[in-house]
């Protein structure tokens, strides 16, 4: 069983729910050979409680982790799905960047295994490193023993920053200021931003949604 959870990804930028741009073929691909939820919705508009709901299958007033920008730490008593795995003799693992996916909250309870990045500020661009860390791991396991593998990536998240040259498949457009931190350390640009302006951050959100599915195949070309 392998969870992955790639942070702020909008189902609409998809090539499978009807997006035009090529940003997923690997997860069309997926969908086309599996199951593709037309209707989804997360307990909460951010990743904490939302990723103990993930886990609990519970509310957000229910396991309690809901507090922004400090959540509560998810009580011991409540059992997660890592939890319940492991009781039942699976091998089980997290691998994340930080930020608000770690063990400050909770988030790490039953995995026997559990990789976090201990200054999460790096974690917006280190999706390789958590992909490579997984696939590590279940490279060493005994595979006739199940295993939970839980990978949680910030790629696309803001500050929309794809590597080269993800970062011009869409747009050559060079912003002359920081349009972004209206939504990323309480930073306001002067002004809204110029049609011009939000092109470009739309693009290189899919660029970024681009790179993280290469992520997943073994030609990155």
């Amino acid at each position: 069983l392998v969870l992955v959870s790639i942070d702020t990804l909008r189902a609409d930028h998809l090539g499978s729910y009807g997006y035009p741009r090529e940003t997923s073929p690997f997860m069309d691909g997926l969908a086309e050979r599996g199951v593709r939820f037309a209707n989804a919705a997360a307990s909460s508009h951010w990743t904490a409680p939302s990723h103990a709901t993930l886990f609990t299958g519970l509310y957000n007033r229910a396991h309690g982790v809901k507090d922004y920008p400090v959540p509560a730490k998810l009580p011991d008593s409540i059992e997660t799905l890592a939890e319940r795995l492991n009781a039942g003799g699976w091998q089980t693992a997290g691998f994340v960047g930080g930020r608000y996916v770690n063990a400050r909250y909770g988030l790490n309870q039953g995995f026997s295994t559990w990789e976090e990045d201990i200054e999460p500020e790096h974690s917006f661009r280190d999706a390789n490193t958590r992909v490579d860390q997984a696939i590590s791991w279940i490279d060493k396991q005994d595979l006739d023993r199940p295993f939970f593998v839980f990978l949680h990536i910030y790629q696309v998240h803001a500050p929309y920053d794809p590597q080269a040259p993800y970062d011009r498949l869409w747009t050559t457009y060079t912003p002359t200021r920081d349009i972004q931190h209206p939504f990323v350390g309480g930073k306001k640009p002067s002004g809204l931003p110029t049609p011009e302006e939000l092109a470009a951050q739309i693009a290189l959100y899919d660029g970024d949604i681009r790179v993280t599915c290469l992520l997943y195949t073994s030609d990155a070309a």
